[in-house]
């Protein structure tokens, strides 16, 4: 069995655009255990089961006090019939902007998960191919293309709890999901070029790439826009803006376009042959913000 990824940044307070306001957006829960020895390697292939893989959405949840949060972490539906072969984890959502599909993900709890180092992470995704962000709908500044893109994320838990640390990778090696339908294979080499400390203003006293990629715990994928500049929670083309008094993660998750839309994973591994999870025992449950 595996584990669910916590795929984390940092807690942020706005300063003056959210004055007096705390918004919560992704983050690590506090005062989790030191990862135990690291266990053997297996594969994600969600023949039978979800394989412990968790999701969350984004938006604003009915009685949320005027600005989105990342839904608290849940185990990720699985379909015994949508897959490669069958067998997929899987996300639907409608054209709802207040439950935007977010994450897919698995978190090594019992363990770290390996060296990425220079290898190839490799799965099949599939999409319905009619995506869309608050970014594209604002007019988003800064890098943002308007495109939905799903991204790999590598992560890494520190021993006393938190994030030390997590890289994903930029929108031009990673899916934009309007560019398909159906099942289509997402692999990227893991080098140092094509991915990016997330937020960009994380601390820089944390892990370095080469750390986090040598022994991760935490992968999966993200849903969010084209922007590869998320340096802060005020200004243009970075994280909030103001939406009829709601402020809103322009660059989080996406809806659909119209009607429903649904994206899954299915056949996680590496491409040197060297699968990308543990073996271990599913022992809970943890919230994905604070």
């Amino acid at each position: 069995m595996k584990k669910l990824l916590l795929l984390a940044v940092t807690l942020f307070i706005a300063t003056s655009a959210l004055a007096g306001v705390t918004p919560v957006v992704p983050g690590m829960p506090e005062g989790m255990a030191a990862p135990a020895q690291r266990a053997e390697i297996s594969g994600f292939y969600f023949d039978t089961t979800n394989d412990d893989w968790q999701m969350a959405y984004m938006g604003l949840p009915p009685g949320n006090p005027g600005y989105e949060v990342l839904y608290t972490n849940e185990p990720a539906l699985w379909s015994s019939t949508l897959g490669d072969p069958i067998g997929s984890v899987y996300q639907t959502v409608s054209e709802d902007r207040d439950q935007r599909a977010y994450w897919l993900g698995y978190y090594g709890e019992n363990g770290f998960m390996g060296d990425v180092n220079g290898r190839t992470l490799q799965c099949n995704v599939y999409s319905t191919g009619n995506w869309t962000t608050i970014s594209a709908d604002n007019g988003a500044m800064g890098d943002d293309d308007g495109n939905v893109y799903a991204r790999w994320v590598v992560s890494r838990e520190s021993d006393t709890g938190g994030t030390q640390g997590m890289f994903i990778s930029r929108s031009g090696v990673s899916l934009d999901m309007n560019s398909f339908s159906g099942w289509e294979t997402f692999a990227i080499t893991i080098d140092e070029n094509d991915f990016f400390r997330w937020p960009n203003n994380a601390d820089p006293t944390i892990p370095s790439y080469q750390t986090i990629m040598s022994d991760y715990d935490q992968i999966g994928l993200y849903i969010f826009s084209g922007t590869d500049d998320l340096n802060d929670v005020n200004g243009g083309g970075t994280s909030w803006f103001m939406d009829n008094g709601t402020y809103r993660l322009q660059h989080f998750g996406a809806n659909a376009i119209s009607g429903d839309a649904t994206w899954a994973i299915d056949n996680v591994t590496q491409g040197d042959g060297v699968v990308v999870t543990e073996s271990a025992t599913f022992d809970g449950i943890k919230a994905l913000y604070r």
